[in-house]
This record gives C-alpha cells, sequence and structure tokens, in this order.
C-alpha cells in the first residue's frame, strides 16, 4: 500500500495547516497511532510508541481545553510555568504521563492549574539519608517530614507500610515539571522535587541516591565559581539546598526521595517574573539583551 500526504508539510519548519491529513487505501488516518498500524510495524518498542503517542495525542486535547477561554497575562512565575501548553521543549509532542490516568493528569498536571497537596512522610532518623541543609519547618523532633508527591503515596508509599503521612499537608502548585512544585505559604524562596514513578516523556522521575548526594554539594560549588569569575551579578544559579531519601532495605530509596532548591523568586526585582525560555512566546513575553 502506499500513504500520501502534502508534500509541503514534510519541509523543515514547515507550519502545518490544521486540516493536515495523511491517506492510505482505506482512507483518511486519524492520529499517529493509527498511522504506525498502516506501517505494519509489530514489535514491541512499535507498541510502546503507539501507546505513548496515543497518550499524548489525548494530554494535549486536555491542555488546549483547560486553556481555550483563559486571556489574562501571568502574575507570577508559576504562570508563567503553566502556561506552556503545546509541545515540549525538547521534541514535538505533547507530554506524556505514561502510568497516569485521566483524572490524575487533570489533579496534577501544570496546565490545568491545580493546587496540590503533598503529603508529610514522617521518617524516623535512622532511615533518613540526607544531604545539604534540611528546612527546619519540615521536622518533627528527630524525624523529618519529607514532602510526598500524592500520586506516589496512594502507588508507591504502599510498599512500605511501617512509614505513615502525617494530617498536615503543603499546599503547592506544579510547575513545567510536573513533578517539581512552588509551595505555598511554607518554605518561601524554595520549590519542591517530588519523586514521580511515572514516565514523564522520556524517563520516570525518580530521584537517585546520587543525585541527592551531590545535588547541593555541586551546586554550591558551581555557585562559587561563577562568583569567583565575576559572572555572580548577571549569570545564577537555582542551587539545591537540601534533599534526602528514605532508606529501604538500608539504601536510599528512588521512590521516596526529594529535593529542596532555591526559586527564581530569590532573583527578582520588585514587579519581575521569571519566565522560562520555552514559555517565551506562550505568555507574550518579550527577550531582551
Amino acid at each position: 500500500g502506499s500513504l500520501s500526504a502534502a508534500e509541503s508539510c514534510a519541509r523543515r519548519f514547515a507550519e502545518v495547516p490544521e486540516d493536515f491529513t495523511v491517506s492510505g487505501p482505506e482512507g483518511r488516518i486519524s492520529g499517529p497511532a493509527q498511522l504506525l498500524a498502516r506501517l505494519c510495524l509489530r514489535t514491541p518498542a512499535a507498541d510502546r510508541l503507539a501507546a505513548e503517542l496515543d497518550n499524548s495525542v489525548v494530554n494535549l486535547a486536555l491542555a488546549r481545553a483547560a486553556e481555550a477561554g483563559r486571556t489574562a497575562p501571568p502574575a507570577d512565575s508559576t504562570d508563567a510555568e503553566q502556561a506552556v501548553v503545546d509541545g515540549h521543549p525538547q521534541h514535538p509532542c505533547c507530554r506524556t504521563r505514561t502510568g497516569m490516568s485521566i483524572a490524575d493528569v487533570l489533579a496534577y498536571a501544570p496546565e490545568h492549574h491545580p493546587v496540590v497537596q503533598l503529603a508529610l512522610l514522617r521518617v524516623p532518623a535512622d532511615r533518613w539519608r540526607g544531604a545539604g541543609s534540611w528546612p527546619r519547618r519540615l521536622r518533627d523532633g528527630d524525624s523529618v517530614l519529607m514532602p510526598l508527591h500524592p500520586w506516589q503515596r496512594d502507588h508507591v508509599l504502599a510498599h512500605d507500610p511501617d512509614l505513615v503521612v502525617v494530617e498536615e499537608t503543603v499546599p503547592a502548585r506544579p510547575l513545567l515539571s510536573l513533578r517539581t512544585l512552588a509551595p505555598l505559604g511554607v518554605l518561601p524562596g524554595c520549590h519542591i522535587k517530588t519523586a514521580l514513578d511515572v514516565q514523564v516523556t522520556n524517563y520516570r522521575r525518580t530521584i537517585s541516591p546520587a543525585e541527592v548526594a551531590d545535588g547541593p554539594p555541586l551546586s554550591d560549588l558551581v555557585s562559587a565559581v561563577i562568583d569567583k569569575a565575576g559572572y555572580g551579578g548577571s549569570l545564577r544559579v537555582l542551587r539545591e539546598l537540601g534533599g534526602g531519601a528514605v532508606c529501604v532495605d538500608g539504601q536510599p530509596s528512588a521512590g521516596l526521595a526529594v529535593m529542596v532548591r532555591e526559586s527564581s523568586e530569590c532573583h527578582l526585582g520588585a514587579g519581575e517574573i521569571a519566565v522560562p525560555l520555552t514559555a517565551v512566546h506562550a505568555t507574550g513575553a518579550v527577550m531582551v539583551q
């Protein structure tokens, strides 16, 4: 068989019209997963790609529906990050969330503008492997109160029933990466990077023991080098302030880990917001030298 489409749409940087179609012997092909099926690829990798493409199409439709009618300019840096709807910073597909249901996406994804209630997991001192400076606000005596994404609480914590969450939660707004959030009312000037056993686009968003151990000292080192080179006034590093992981069977768990980092708010002047490069077009921001 053969497939046909407008040749102009295959050119580099082509603007594809809304009515773009690919046609085959049996008529119009309505989606990328159907296109793969018409190519008769019957391998596990092709099946996985088809599932990811389907997930991408669904997420894009949900995101565009959520954004329809929103006209208010971003009021803060979190608004700017949540303004990104179409595509992904590194590839042309919409973000995939393999492992999340549609209800999960609506509850946790930044393009739907939710407030996520981060659970606080009480971790005994002998089961905590930490690095950097841990916030005093997130301690309870000798125990650490570790922010835990609610999806992770519901799907991963069940495998470790001797650990419990406290009644208090931390309200937070998800940023562009979904598993990194801006807390509301606590930890000013900080973002919280949570572990999330979901394949968000290209890999599962857990936090490795090496990242926990190396993040704070390496970010301090990079900041010191930049300052020593004389660029501290114009180039800022959002440092990893502290982090940690729960020890499971004696080893730090990548699925029960968290990092606390500086937010861009620490380096802004009055009336300024930080806009990620990928959000410049979405927010109508103007690049300046």
